[in-house]
């Protein structure tokens, strides 16, 4: 591992295989689409006493003031941004939100994750989420 890759992996809570999917995706040529399924919480759930208390999805519009332009500073931009559903095939999830991502480059992303003010604005999506999933999708050969 690099140096510093633990302390932004520990912010985002990642274990040792999403750090290997990760570089993995960064070593990839081509656009890299991002796919965000967000569950929110009723109520905020902070780590310390910093923020006020908040809804779920006061949390998230916090987080969001600062992801958008720290993601358009890495390279990327959403491509769509709504509300969630219920899924059709598979097995049966529910969401509130469906963000899609597209970044220039897998390195983007990784930049983006390493971005120290993307990474004080995270404890706020953390706060947001009741669950979540974060699918990379690099482009087929």
């Amino acid at each position: 591992m690099e140096a510093g890759m633990d302390e932004w992996a520990a912010e985002l809570r990642l274990n040792a295989e999403d750090v290997e999917a990760l570089e993995r995706v960064a070593d990839m040529d081509g656009p890299v689409v991002v796919v965000n399924l967000f569950a929110l919480r009723d109520q905020a759930e902070y780590d310390d006493d910093r923020d006020k208390p908040c809804s779920g999805v006061e949390a998230m519009l916090r987080y969001s003031a600062v992801s958008e332009t720290r993601l358009a500073a890495a390279g990327g931009r959403f491509v769509h941004r709504g509300f969630g559903g219920h899924a059709i095939w598979g097995r049966a999830e529910r969401w509130d939100l469906v963000v899609v991502a597209q970044y220039p480059t897998g390195a983007a992303v990784l930049e983006l994750f390493r971005d120290p003010l993307y990474l004080a604005a995270y404890r706020h999506r953390r706060a947001a989420m009741r669950e979540q999933r974060l699918i990379l999708s690099p482009p087929l050969p």
